[in-house]
């Protein structure tokens, strides 16, 4: 609400966000606990919950993963030579630290002043 005209919007998106992930957490935790109950009783019913709540943990560990995956790269440390843009160059990452690096070079700027 500090924002004029747009801080509203901002609030009410990540209060959306938040109840998301949030809601998503609470589903898989409820999932799990009530499959094992099932399992003892009616199998054909806890298995499949059990799946499903293992499913939801995989899929929130895969988006987990996709944006640590997007921290790994280093911007700065690529090299900008020849006057191009580095949108212009085809990339690369480089294979000891994940920074992006253009294709014709073995490794990025970093690494190479490291050895």
């Amino acid at each position: 609400s500090w924002v004029p005209c747009i801080g509203p919007l901002l609030g009410d998106l990540v209060e959306m966000v938040v109840c998301g992930v949030a809601c998503a957490i609470g589903s898989m935790c409820w999932l799990m606990v009530a499959g094992f109950v099932w399992v003892a009783y009616r199998p054909y019913i806890g298995i499949p919950l059990l799946l499903v709540s293992c499913g939801l943990a995989g899929w929130l560990f895969f988006l987990r993963g996709k944006g640590m995956e997007r921290k790994k790269f280093d911007l700065e440390s690529a090299p900008d030579d020849a006057g191009k843009e580095m949108e212009e160059r085809p990339m690369n990452f480089c294979g000891q630290c994940g920074a992006r690096k253009p294709v014709d070079l073995p490794v990025c700027r970093a690494c190479a002043d490291q050895e």
